[in-house]
């Protein structure tokens, strides 16, 4: 039988299945794959673009990645069965090879799964540069991608949360809303007058008040751009992971800075405890890379610093200037009005929040929890 369909011909030879075939169609496959050469992309799942890569090559040719889709409890991720392979025809006479596959056991036992890409044809090169710049598209609509800086990396998605859907002091929300609009909107202005179009949010007061929520809400304002969590430990690893994102991605990241105090003060220091002085010496290196990083050598286009504390007052003003800061907002607990309001968001009325029990001012966390505790008892009487 005679294979006359060359999509029909690749696809047998390239995964490895043996057909039977007439020598003019097995010519004529011969011929094509004479004229194609390799361009892979390999990618394991340690790499936080693993996941990505697994969903674009699925939005490809989702038929073929269901056949072969590894069961997974989570259905925002995607994987492939070990030992799968299949081609996916791009366009005339332009072929993707999927491979997907086992690396050898690492050092603690565990044999990660690796995904290969192996572009074919004569657009091989383009198309394997357009599947790359997908690739880097970091966010997407219905997520937000975090990175803590640590020695690994570690990513994940949250859901977004914009300022609609938070409750927060109209003048506070406005003037932040207002501040970064001015600068997304300023960014020729510095380009003209030499400055690093950068800016810093700095948000203080009681625990519990939702700063790294506004970090989210900010996020959401920049198309959900990627939150990178600086790691107190390395500062210098931090910035190093900072300066390789924005190699790769030109759109705007969130660098956010959580307890922020702890970085002038170690916590030995703040319990009376003497340190060492290597360990005062680490601590003032990382001390001079962060500032670096917010307005020196280190710092990076068309990003957003958003430094979090509950202890301002630890702080040395100078540390916290403008320049460094240009927006500095404190957070304070929920008088009634402003905790209805957030019960309304959760789906209830003002006779649940009277019902709830509560002090005033009260703390937006511990309402958000006793809205959910109720929630619970609800849904256990029905």
């Amino acid at each position: 039988m005679i294979i006359s369909k060359e999509s029909s011909v690749l696809d047998r030879v390239m995964t490895g299945i043996a057909v039977s075939v007439g020598s003019a169609a097995l010519t004529g496959a011969f011929q094509i794959f004479k004229s194609m050469k390799l361009s892979t992309i390999n990618v394991a799942e340690w790499d936080n673009s693993y996941n990505k890569v697994n969903k674009l090559v699925y939005s490809l040719c989702p038929d073929k990645y269901e056949k072969h889709k590894a069961p997974t409890t989570n259905n925002d991720f995607f994987e492939l069965e070990e030992d799968s392979t299949y081609m996916i025809k791009l366009d005339k006479m332009n072929y993707l090879k999927v491979n997907a596959s086992r690396e050898n056991k690492d050092k603690i036992g565990y044999s990660p799964h690796r995904i290969k890409l192996s572009f074919l044809g004569k657009n091989r090169y383009e198309n394997r540069v357009k599947f790359l710049k997908d690739t880097l598209k970091i966010t997407d609509k219905s997520h937000i991608n975090v990175t803590y800086l640590n020695d690994f990396d570690v990513s994940c998605d949250i859901i977004p949360h914009d300022f609609d859907n938070i409750v927060l002091n109209k003048e506070v929300k406005g003037r932040i809303v207002d501040g970064l609009t001015n600068w997304k909107n300023s960014e020729e202005w510095y380009k003209n007058h030499q400055l690093t179009h950068k800016i810093g949010v700095f948000l203080y007061g009681k625990p519990g008040t939702g700063k790294s929520t506004i970090a989210k809400a900010i996020s959401c304002m920049f198309d959900n751009a990627p939150i990178l969590t600086v790691n107190p430990d390395s500062i210098m690893k931090s910035v190093n992971s900072i300066i390789k994102m924005r190699k790769k991605y030109c759109g705007t990241i969130v660098v956010l800075i959580e307890d922020f105090d702890m970085y002038f003060k170690s916590r030995e220091e703040l319990e009376g405890i003497e340190l060492a002085v290597d360990q005062k010496k680490q601590k003032d290196n990382n001390q001079n890379a962060l500032f670096q990083l917010l307005d020196g050598v280190y710092s990076t286009s068309n990003t957003i610093y958003v430094a979090t504390t509950n202890y301002k007052d630890r702080i040395d003003s100078a540390l916290i200037r403008h320049g460094r800061f240009d927006i500095q907002e404190e957070l304070n607990y929920f008088e009634k009005s402003e905790a209805l309001e957030c019960v309304k968001l959760l789906g209830y009325d003002e006779k649940v929040l009277n019902n709830l029990g509560l002090e005033y001012p009260v703390q937006p966390s511990y309402l958000q929890s006793k809205v959910m505790e109720f929630r619970s008892k609800l849904r256990c009487a029905n």
